[in-house]
């Protein structure tokens, strides 16, 4: 798991707070202060590269190599910014679903998290990404003491 702690017996609303430097009067948070974020979690450098090669051949639309599949699998999308074929969210839950090794039954979501609850090396990626926009997500990659990481803001709250 990505989190400085193993907190999965919390509920997805709660969070941890960084401390009153986070927090507005009232004990609202500052803006792009919590983000919802997902992961593809690989021990093992090699598998995250698989992991990738795999998001890359759906974004790209190429059929899987001796194993036809009869289920449809999903295919990047033209970003308009770029002009060019782009992964999409569900190309990344799929995928996540193959390979992660941490919360693949949710698509490698971790739900919604605030800074300061993530581990330093993960939350670095995570808050430069760009959140995803009309289904096209930007993937950041980070290395913990968890493994090797595929990371993709689904928005910032």
């Amino acid at each position: 798991m990505a989190g400085k702690k193993n907190n999965s017996s919390k509920g997805k609303g709660d969070t941890k707070s960084g401390g009153d430097g986070d927090k507005e009067k009232g004990g609202k948070l500052k803006g792009g202060q919590k983000i919802e974020v997902r992961h593809i979690l690989c021990k093992k450098h090699s598998r995250k590269e698989e992991a990738m090669a795999e998001i890359q051949r759906l974004t790209r639309g190429e059929p899987k190599e001796g194993n036809p599949s009869s289920e449809p699998e999903p295919v990047g999308k033209i970003d308009p910014k770029t002009k060019t074929k782009a992964p999409t969210h569900a190309i990344f839950v799929h995928v996540a679903k193959q390979f992660s090794e941490d919360k693949a039954n949710q698509g490698g979501s971790l739900g919604q998290q605030t800074k300061g609850s993530l581990h330093p090396e993960f939350e670095k990626v995570a808050y430069s990404l760009q959140p995803t926009e009309n289904g096209i997500v930007h993937i950041g990659e980070a290395k913990t003491d968890w493994g090797y990481h595929l990371i993709v803001v689904d928005k910032r709250l």
